[in-house]
């Protein structure tokens, strides 16, 4: 368990074929920095979806300006890659309750790699009333519920 900005994040307790579910997701990505979530909904999955650093989309670009208002921070608004946050709750039609998301990278190509919600994300996340997330780290997936 640790805290971070007033939210306490503990292991995630969901089945390991979802969090390899995620991770399957991630590997897809034809991105470089390769990340994939799955929405889920009482704990069966929806959709999913990984990031792409070619493609954007309308909401994508909307988020990105959102994000970088509230949080007065100008590269927010450059973010303008479609996250695979983003595309997920595109594709479930903001109908999930949950999220599962995984990064993979590093030099052993399939290491975990943290994937806690940006701050754009997030927003989205919260306006979509996901509440229950999960997310890859170094030492496995971590759980947190805003």
């Amino acid at each position: 368990m640790y805290i971070l900005n007033d939210v306490i994040a503990v292991p995630s307790l969901l089945k390991p074929e979802i969090h390899e579910q995620a991770v399957a997701v991630a590997l897809a990505s034809p991105s470089k920095r390769r990340v994939g979530c799955i929405i889920l909904k009482k704990r069966k999955i929806i959709a999913a979806a990984c990031n792409y650093d070619k493609k954007t989309h309308p909401i994508q670009d909307r988020c990105a300006n959102d994000a970088s208002k509230i949080h007065g921070v100008a590269d927010l608004a450059k973010k303008q890659y479609l996250h695979s946050e983003i595309l997920a709750i595109i594709r479930s039609r903001g109908k999930g309750d949950s999220i599962v998301i995984a990064r993979v990278g590093g030099h052993g190509g399939n290491k975990l790699r943290n994937s806690r919600p940006c701050p754009l994300c997030t927003l989205f996340l919260k306006q979509h009333g996901i509440c229950k997330i999960h997310y890859s780290t170094p030492n496995g997936f971590m759980y947190e519920k805003w």
